[in-house]
């Protein structure tokens, strides 16, 4: 994947998520559960916050592509708050064995619909609550964030 973050088609991107994860999932299985609990720098916030954090913006993904594809830019600015809300609450109630499988199933399922969505990376994107103004800058935070969990992760297990 090309070096600046904004200059990647739909291909390079889902093979990017899908290597962030392949280089998580080992890590994960390297980390003792009781670990999930450490405070990180961002107040209130755990490993297992990140991960579950994580696992949601699988589920955004798909959602934001399919309303992009059903309703094109005339749907205005999306409400993801809830569902985000409620794919890290499921997430975040797992053992780290089930999150693991859990994290494994969604990338596989998010990378696939990013696959099939390579001509809705130009569209503009606008999302209730955040700076975002397009399709492209949407994936591009989401790489941001697995890369920022994959090493908050090798910390944790002093990698």
């Amino acid at each position: 994947m090309p070096e600046h973050p904004h200059s990647f088609d739909a291909a390079d991107a889902a093979a990017r998520l899908r290597a962030l994860r392949a280089e998580l999932l080992p890590l994960l299985e390297a980390l003792p559960e009781t670990r999930l609990g450490r405070a990180l720098e961002r107040p209130g916030w755990t490993l297992r916050h990140e991960l579950a954090a994580l696992a949601a913006g699988d589920a955004e993904l798909r959602h934001v592509l399919d309303a992009l594809r059903t309703h094109g830019e005339a749907g205005g600015a999306l409400a993801l708050r809830r569902l985000r809300g409620e794919a890290m609450l499921l997430a975040q109630q797992m053992r780290l064995h089930v999150m693991r499988e859990h994290l494994a199933a969604g990338v596989d399922q998010a990378a696939g619909a990013l696959e099939r969505s390579g001509e809705l990376l130009d569209r503009p994107l606008a999302i209730v609550g955040r700076e975002v103004t397009s399709v492209r800058a949407y994936v591009a935070g989401l790489l941001a964030q697995a890369e920022s969990v994959r090493d908050e992760v090798r910390t944790a297990i002093g990698h």
